[in-house]
């Protein structure tokens, strides 16, 4: 089920911005100028998963002016959800997440259009969805589906997020696409720079062997994906670190990461294991608002392309360095 109740003008749909987007979007513009503010105008972004941090970067992401948002879940609101999810209220609960996020976050800008669609995971749609976008969002999805959707985006030139939020960490992935152009400007010029980004599934292959000081909170988060991956989508209970370490200490991690080495998994200890499992399950409201201001800002700059992009693992850690880390694999 889908809604497209909140039309848009000619003049937003051509990318180009009426004298009323132009009035509201003044401080903007003189921030980031019009050339920004069209690009912005023009994005057509999809954000599956309607989770805490997701609607903060929505939250973003739609007072900036994009174009189009086109929210999707297949989830209902719990009320686990009433914690973390600032878009959905009490009543929500039982009702389709996306549904019930929609009409808040139309109202942070009635200029801009904001539609919503029930079911379905993105895996099952047809490619031919996939054209309507040119920016997907993926939010606590399975490794697997992320990996395949990355794909489909790689082929039709999307650009492509997926996070996953484990309690005090949010973890992101980013492929920008094989060369993405940049400017950042100087007190002279605009210096014209470019990154290039490869798939997930070729970043999971990266010889991690050549990586000096690889993230533990990377590696640790990346052991409670793959769990999740074999153990369709459930976590370790909160109590239950000896499984993850298990789980760890069998091989099973090289499935995914055939080029991790023992050194670098023998820092997950049972107790690191234990301290993971613990927080994993829930999703901090603070935790989202920070991380889901940092992620719908990158999107912003992304789009206007003005300033560095991460580039290609983050982790927003709060748990041990109360920093943002990134993990270039390759």
């Amino acid at each position: 089920m889908s809604n497209e109740s909140n039309t848009i003008s000619d003049t937003q749909q051509q990318g180009m911005l009426s004298e009323e987007h132009a009035k509201i979007y003044d401080r903007q513009i003189r921030l980031w100028g019009v050339e920004t503010q069209n690009r912005l105008n023009r994005s057509r972004i999809l954000v599956y998963g309607m989770n805490g941090l997701s609607a903060e970067i929505c939250k973003n992401i739609v007072l900036s002016g994009v174009g189009h948002v086109h929210i999707m879940d297949s989830q209902l609101v719990t009320q686990f959800d009433l914690g973390c999810n600032f878009l959905v209220r009490e009543a929500n609960i039982g009702e389709n997440r996306a549904k019930a996020c929609h009409p808040n976050l139309q109202e942070l800008n009635p200029l801009m259009k904001v539609t919503y669609e029930e079911g379905d995971s993105l895996s099952e749609k047809p490619k031919e969805f996939f054209n309507n976008f040119d920016f997907i969002i993926l939010n606590n999805a399975k490794l697997e589906e992320q990996i395949k959707i990355n794909n489909i985006c790689r082929g039709k030139n999307i650009l492509f997020i997926a996070t996953n939020t484990y309690g005090l960490i949010v973890t992101s992935f980013h492929d920008y696409l094989d060369n993405f152009e940049y400017k950042l400007k100087s007190d002279k010029e605009a210096i014209q720079k470019s990154e290039s980004f490869v798939p997930l599934e070729t970043a999971l292959k990266a010889n991690l062997s050549k990586v000096r000081n690889l993230s533990k909170m990377w590696l640790g988060v990346m052991t409670l994906l793959i769990y999740q991956a074999a153990n369709n989508n459930i976590l370790p209970s909160v109590e239950d670190g000896q499984a993850l370490f298990n789980f760890k200490e069998n091989g099973n991690v090289q499935k995914y990461l055939p080029n991790v080495t023992k050194t670098q998994l023998d820092m997950l200890t049972l107790e690191f294991c234990s301290v993971l499992c613990r927080f994993a399950h829930a999703e901090i409201n603070a935790v989202c608002a920070v991380a889901g201001g940092e992620l719908g800002q990158e999107v912003i700059s992304v789009i206007s392309r003005d300033r560095t992009p991460l580039n290609n693992f983050f982790v927003y850690d709060t748990f041990e360095t109360f920093s943002g880390i990134i993990e270039k694999l390759q």
